[in-house]
């Protein structure tokens, strides 16, 4: 049973990598066969959502595994390439200590600032941000379930490259590093997290 359970994980995983890969490689088709035109359209109120997946630094790096996740943000680009946006997810991670299980669920929420570099239909950008971290550590390790919770600083910063797809829409993988500063107590000091691979697609809504 425990190896019929750890095949279907590294299959979701596998599943999961893919469906990223697959996302990157549509963006950059579509993008390349729009290579020849001027310059990108997109400016004004823009969704975003996201696939990613990470993995922790530091103190939980020994408690947990790969997480997988994803994220969603409302903001407005403005036609010098700025854009500001509010930034939510989930991003969760399951235990690798033996003996017992336990999950650690993290939540963002954090206002973030982008600028982008030329105007050319791809467009590579930096980003930062900075905002709170909504922490749950989930552990059973006699049958009986308990919830930890902490709410902790954090921040984040990256970079990544935005292929404009259409006129109102655009498709971007970028990775990240979010600094969520938990206490002592509850992962023995700051956690760091590293995004490798996060892609998704971005829409103007006006």
């Amino acid at each position: 049973m425990i190896v019929s359970l750890y095949t279907e994980i590294v299959k979701g995983s596998k599943i999961k990598k893919f469906l990223i890969l697959f996302l990157i490689g549509y963006g950059v088709l579509v993008a390349r066969a729009r290579a020849d035109e001027e310059t990108r359209t997109i400016t004004g109120w823009i969704f975003q959502g996201c696939l990613d997946n990470s993995f922790t630094l530091g103190n939980l790096s020994n408690d947990v595994n790969e997480g997988w996740g994803g994220e969603t943000s409302l903001g407005y680009r403005f036609p010098n390439n700025l854009e500001i946006s509010i930034e939510s997810g989930y991003n969760a991670y399951s235990g690798r200590t033996n003996g017992f299980n336990s999950t650690w669920d993290v939540a963002p929420l954090v206002f973030k600032v982008q600028y982008g570099f030329g105007n050319s239909i791809i467009q590579p950008y930096v980003f930062v941000g900075a905002g709170i971290a909504f922490n749950v550590k989930a552990s059973s390790p006699d049958g009986s379930l308990s919830d930890t919770g902490e709410d902790d600083f954090l921040d984040e910063g990256g970079f990544g490259l935005d292929f404009e797809l259409v006129e109102n829409s655009s498709f971007f993988v970028q990775s990240k590093l979010e600094t969520d500063y938990t206490s002592v107590n509850y992962a023995s000091g700051t956690t760091f997290i590293i995004f490798p691979l996060i892609a998704g697609f971005k829409f103007l809504l006006n």
